[in-house]
C-alpha cells in the first residue's frame, strides 16, 4: 500500500518546471512512484518545459489535452494513476521533501481515505536559492495529527488548504468519481465526495509551497473560487438527494452567507436585497435546501465577474 501516483495538473507553468519537478524527484521514503503530468491545454511550453525536467525519469506519464480545466484535467489524472495512493500537486507548487511520506503515514496508520496537511509560500524570484528552500525545508519531526470522523461537517464548512496539501486512497477517489466536472475548480467537489467515503486526517505542518503573489494562480480569483464553493455544494446536493436534512441545512447556511458577503462587498447590495432575504432565510433554516435553491447562490458571484466553466 505504499506506492503513490504523483497526479500534476498544469496550465502555463513552464515558469515552474524546474522547482516543481527537483521537490517532486527529492520526496523522501517512496520506493514505488509514479508520476502523471497532466497538460490542460497551455500555451507557453509547459507540456515541454515538464517532459525536458523529468527526461530519463521511470513510471512517467505526460498527458496532453485540449483546455478544459482543472477539473476535468485533475479527472484525466486519476484515470491514469494506477499506484493505490495518489499525490495531488498544483504545477506551480512545491513539495516539502517530507510531504508524501507523513500524509501516507498518516493515512494508513489511521485508516482514512484523505490526508492533508498546510500550505506555505515560496517566493518565485528565489525559487533557485537554495537558502531559499533550506530555510521552508526544516525538518517536520512528528506533527500532530487531526483525525476527523465528521469529514462531511468539515468539508461543509470551508476548505483552507489546496490539492498540493492533499494525499488520498487511489480507489475512493475513482469509485467517488473523481472531481465535479460541471464545476471548474477541481479540489473542493472532489473533497465533498470522498467526504462521504470515510474519515480524513489533518496534520500539523506545511507540506507545500505556492509562488507568493503569482496573479496566475486561480486561488487570487476570489469570486471564482467562492463561485465554485458554492457550485460544488450545489452539485453535491443533486447527487446525494438522501442527505440527511442537518447536512443540507447546514450547506445552505454556509453558501448563502458567502453569497451574502460577496453581494454586500462587491455587489453593493443591501438588507433590502434579495441575496439578504435568502441569507437570513437559510439562517433561520426556512428555505428549501434542494438543487435549485443552492443554485441562487452562485448568482452574486455572476452578477460581479467573468466565472469560468469547464469546456469540452
Amino acid at each position: 500500500m505504499s506506492g503513490v501516483s504523483f497526479v500534476v495538473v498544469c496550465y502555463n507553468h513552464a515558469r515552474y518546471a524546474e522547482p516543481v519537478t527537483r521537490a517532486l524527484r527529492a520526496q523522501r521514503d517512496i520506493a514505488d512512484a509514479e508520476y502523471v503530468f497532466v497538460d490542460d491545454g497551455s500555451t507557453d511550453g509547459t507540456a515541454e518545459a515538464f517532459a525536458a525536467a523529468t527526461q530519463g525519469w521511470p513510471s512517467l506519464v505526460i498527458v496532453r489535452q485540449h483546455n478544459q480545466g482543472p477539473s476535468r484535467a485533475l479527472n484525466a489524472g486519476l484515470a491514469r494513476a494506477t499506484r493505490p495512493l495518489i499525490k495531488l500537486v498544483g504545477g506551480d507548487d512545491v513539495l516539502h521533501p517530507e510531504a508524501t511520506m507523513r500524509l501516507r503515514d498518516a493515512v494508513l496508520r489511521h485508516v482514512a481515505v484523505y490526508a492533508f496537511g498546510r500550505l506555505g509560500a515560496f517566493d518565485p524570484a528565489e525559487a533557485a536559492s537554495a537558502a531559499h528552500w533550506d530555510e521552508r525545508f526544516r525538518p517536520m519531526g512528528r506533527p500532530a495529527e487531526r483525525v476527523i470522523d465528521d469529514p462531511l461537517d468539515f468539508m461543509i464548512r470551508g476548505m483552507s488548504f489546496n490539492p498540493s496539501c492533499v494525499l488520498l486512497r487511489a480507489a475512493e477517489a475513482k469509485e467517488a468519481g473523481g472531481s465535479d466536472a460541471r464545476v471548474f475548480v477541481e479540489d473542493y467537489s472532489l473533497s465533498l465526495r470522498l467526504a462521504m467515503r470515510g474519515r480524513f486526517v489533518g496534520i500539523d505542518a506545511t507540506v507545500a509551497f505556492a509562488p507568493e503573489g503569482d496573479p496566475s494562480r486561480l486561488g487570487m480569483d476570489g469570486a471564482q473560487t467562492l463561485h465554485d464553493l458554492n457550485l460544488a455544494l450545489a452539485g453535491f446536493i443533486a447527487d446525494h438527494p438522501e442527505l440527511p436534512g442537518r447536512y443540507r441545512r447546514a450547506i445552505a447556511r454556509r453558501a448563502f452567507a458567502r453569497a451574502w458577503r460577496w453581494a454586500r462587498r462587491k455587489g453593493s447590495k443591501t438588507i433590502l436585497s434579495t441575496e439578504f432575504l435568502r441569507f437570513a432565510l437559510a439562517q433561520l433554516r426556512l428555505p428549501p435546501t434542494g438543487h435549485k435553491t443552492l443554485m441562487k447562490s452562485c448568482l452574486p458571484f455572476r452578477d460581479t465577474d467573468t466565472i469560468r466553466f469547464p469546456r469540452g
